[in-house]
């Protein structure tokens, strides 16, 4: 009996990348969104039961019923066109699936006040949805912003309260670490959010992957830079966090992101979407990491006029 397939309808660019180089893989872990491979030596792609894209997304069409049987270290065999769970008799197809990358960055921005104060406006609709929520390192950095912009500098820093403090201060070293314009100082200050917070993707990797893909969209850095910075930091990203943390981590550097992310930081750039949408896309990535991902952005944003290039 043939086995069963399911049609990937997307795939992402780096999952596409990273299974045309694959012979096997594993499963390491399951949700109710979809299921995360492990492929070796260092990528993690995602089987989506959504239709959000992402570089590391494949968007799964039809009936998912069978993936959920699956648990974690499953074995699994991959190939240039499916991915095979030979235990379930299943077979997922992605040959001739629909590629997915990021748009090319919007061209034409607001002023930066106007973006500033869209960033003010998207932090208040951000907490106030979130009122009642676990907090979260980004959710403190971005209640500090919205109530005092100078809470991200250092008189704040030394107001704040602990353990705010702490993410508060990181804040401000990784904004010192962008206008000093160096590489090594900018991955070093970014190493220190790295593996920040528990699970999968923890929060200060989020607010990393945010802070990156905002800087690249905005086109700050040069190829040549961009290309130095991940030499810097990728390496320590996979030695300090979870793989799927660094992949996310590295996707950023190449301007790659989930498509909420994306949309909601194009919406602060060119105020399209409208901020209610922008919110909406955040809060739903994951249960803070879209809130984390927006501190990372804000940190980004915050007086980077004066660091428009950094040396390697």
């Amino acid at each position: 009996m043939p086995p069963a397939e399911i049609v990937v309808a997307v795939i992402g660019s780096a999952a596409q990348s990273a299974l045309v180089r694959a012979s096997q893989a594993s499963v390491l872990g399951v949700t109710s969104r979809g299921i995360f491979l492990s492929l070796p030596p260092h990528r993690v792609v995602f089987l989506s039961y959504e239709t959000y894209r992402g570089p590391l997304t494949l968007n799964l069409q039809g009936d998912v019923q069978a993936l959920q049987r699956l648990s974690s270290h499953f074995p699994v065999q991959v190939t240039p066109d499916r991915i095979a769970f030979p235990s379930l008799g299943l077979v997922l197809r992605y040959g001739q699936s629909a590629n997915w990358a990021a748009p090319a960055p919007p061209q034409k921005r607001l002023n930066p006040d106007q973006i500033q104060a869209n960033l003010t406006g998207l932090a208040g609709l951000v907490l106030e949805q979130r009122a009642g929520a676990p907090t979260s390192p980004g959710a403190a950095l971005l209640e500090a912003y919205r109530t005092n912009k100078d809470a991200c500098q250092t008189k704040g820093a030394h107001r704040a309260p602990l353990p705010d403090r702490d993410i508060i201060i990181l804040g401000k070293d990784l904004q010192a670490a962008l206008q000093t314009r160096q590489v090594q100082a900018l991955a070093t200050a970014l190493g220190a959010f790295l593996g920040m917070g528990p699970g999968l993707t923890p929060s200060g990797d989020d607010l990393a992957a945010g802070f990156l893909l905002a800087l690249h969209r905005m086109q700050r850095f040069s190829a040549r830079e961009w290309e130095a910075l991940g030499e810097a930091l990728l390496p320590v990203a996979y030695q300090k966090t979870t793989t799927l943390s660094a992949s996310l981590i590295e996707c950023a550097c190449q301007g790659q992101a989930d498509e909420r992310l994306v949309t909601a930081l194009d919406g602060l750039l060119t105020g399209a979407p409208d901020l209610p949408t922008c919110a909406g896309m955040l809060l739903s990535w994951g249960s803070s990491s879209g809130v984390d991902a927006l501190a990372g952005m804000a940190l980004a944003f915050l007086n980077t006029e004066k660091s428009k290039r950094v040396r390697p």
